[in-house]
């Protein structure tokens, strides 16, 4: 919600989902503390993907298991 390199990601990140989403799975994942914060960016972005939360940023759960030090990330697993 808050940075920018990752906000611009949005769009292809979109596109990906349109081309691929019957053959993969997508998902974006918040690590903003405010889950309110995160649902109303999904809504307002009218995003397609999948969206997780998990507040904590890079001490959370998932930031630690996949050792995340800076975003925007991305992981193809």
């Amino acid at each position: 919600t808050w940075c920018g390199p990752c906000v611009g990601e949005i769009p292809f990140i979109q596109k990906a989902q349109e081309k691929y989403g019957d053959r993969v799975a997508i998902v974006g994942l918040s690590i903003d503390e405010d889950i309110d914060t995160a649902r109303q960016f999904v809504r307002k972005q009218k995003l397609t993907y999948g969206q997780l939360w998990s507040p904590g940023g890079f001490s959370s759960d998932i930031g630690k298991l996949y050792q995340v030090q800076g975003i925007p990330s991305t992981f193809l697993v």
